[in-house]
């Protein structure tokens, strides 16, 4: 079994408090009587799903021209990421977030559309604070 995390665990004895190393999955089970109030008590769990597993929404524009100009795309098509990352069947896949393996998944539709809309709200904001 490979070694878990270890950190100090404090337990009491006749001569006073011992501090020794135990494996971090005795928090868990909380075992010794200074549990309760140890901080190494309290866990988060994180589950990390395989990027390419990933269902995200594709957005689909009429033309290249129609994205270039920065027109809204016509529908949005739900695929599985790993497509994103290896197949690249649309000409946008080059700049979309969701073929880069380290960018959040764009799930929603319409992200594109909402993207662009808060880029212009922070482009109208810049020029008021240089004007302003």
């Amino acid at each position: 079994m490979p070694r878990l995390k270890t950190v100090p665990c404090v337990t009491e004895s006749s001569d006073g408090p011992v501090v020794h190393w135990v494996d971090r999955f005795l928090c868990l089970l909380e075992t010794r009587e200074n549990c309760p109030i140890c901080p190494h008590r309290q866990f988060v769990v994180r589950f990390q799903l395989r990027a390419a597993d990933h269902l995200v929404a594709c957005p689909i524009w009429r033309s290249e021209k129609s994205r270039e100009l920065k027109e809204d795309p016509m529908d949005y098509q739900t695929v599985q990421r790993e497509t994103c990352f290896n197949l690249k069947p649309y000409l946008f896949c080059q700049h979309c977030p969701n073929s880069d393996p380290s960018a959040d998944p764009k799930i929603t539709r319409r992200w594109v559309e909402t993207e662009e809309r808060q880029k212009k709200i922070e482009l109208m904001l810049d020029e008021e604070e240089r004007d302003g």
